[in-house]
């Protein structure tokens, strides 16, 4: 759990929330030059660095550890999931999971933060039924797997999630807090919304500025190894441009569409 507390640190979760950590089950490999920072041992949801895995075997044990941990000690306001742990957190939010497969009355967490994820081929769920908690989404603009990372997003509801990029790789550290001043607004403004009374509604949002490292949950934690990888930093600048006036677009959009909504309303109210 060393990694991960730095990782919410950096991110400030800690201001707001009473975290708890679990471990993902299967012990893994360490990621490349993280040992000489962390002492391990390493731990995954799916060791796919093992040979003659069988990874679906292992995503599904994780599936039971997860629901076993939150019967115990949940519900849980939220929770956050950092590469692999955003899949499992992804796929798990999926009432098909938490519902059908365990019998839950209702989700164990009611928002969740994901950041930098990845999943390979392990996901077991649709797109079809959107997932309907409000999620917020931190990709790293260098991150290898920056297309896995932003294809989660299909599985979330758009008018409840809000997603940012950092300019950084497969990471979020300890620091974030001070680069990335944006995302940190966006993700306080996003709390605000979601511990509040107020009904929850975002247009999908998408913010390219910084770069990061993580993995938690508030009152519930997924601790897997983190991956560090030297990206290139540089920036691309219209890339950027591009991006933010696509996410202002979206965003203009949604507008238009409550605001038709309303004038309907007010047209029924008459």
């Amino acid at each position: 759990n060393e990694v991960t507390s730095y990782q919410i640190e950096g991110l400030k979760l800690t201001n707001r929330f009473n975290c708890v950590f679990i471990h993902a089950p299967h012990a893994t490999a360490c990621a490349v030059g993280l040992d000489e920072r962390i002492t391990g041992p390493f731990y995954s949801w799916a060791d796919i660095y093992k040979a003659g895995v069988d990874l679906e075997a292992q995503w599904h044990t994780s599936f039971d550890v997860i629901a076993k941990f939150c019967a115990d000690n949940g519900p849980f306001d939220g929770v956050y999931g950092f590469s692999q742990g955003a899949a499992i957190v992804t796929n798990f939010s999926h009432p098909s999971i938490w519902k059908d497969r365990f019998k839950m009355e209702k989700c164990p967490w009611n928002f969740a933060i994901l950041a930098c994820g990845s999943y390979g081929s392990l996901m077991t769920i649709g797109t079809e039924t959107p997932i309907s908690l409000p999620s917020f989404h931190i990709l790293g603009r260098d991150d290898i797997f920056y297309d896995q990372s932003k294809d989660l997003f299909t599985y979330w509801d758009s008018f409840h999630k809000v997603t940012s990029t950092h300019a950084r790789g497969h990471e979020i550290d300890m620091f974030i807090w001070t680069r990335e001043k944006l995302i940190m607004m966006m993700l306080d403004n996003f709390l605000t919304k979601v511990l509040s009374s107020t009904p929850f509604q975002f247009g999908e949002h998408a913010i390219t500025t910084g770069r990061s490292n993580a993995e938690n949950m508030h009152r519930i934690n997924l601790d897997q190894y983190i991956e560090l990888n030297g990206m290139n930093q540089s920036d691309d600048l219209e890339t950027n441009i591009r991006m933010q006036l696509e996410s202002l677009d979206k965003a203009c959009e949604h507008i238009q569409f409550e605001r038709l909504k309303l004038q309907k309303a007010l047209l029924g109210v008459k």
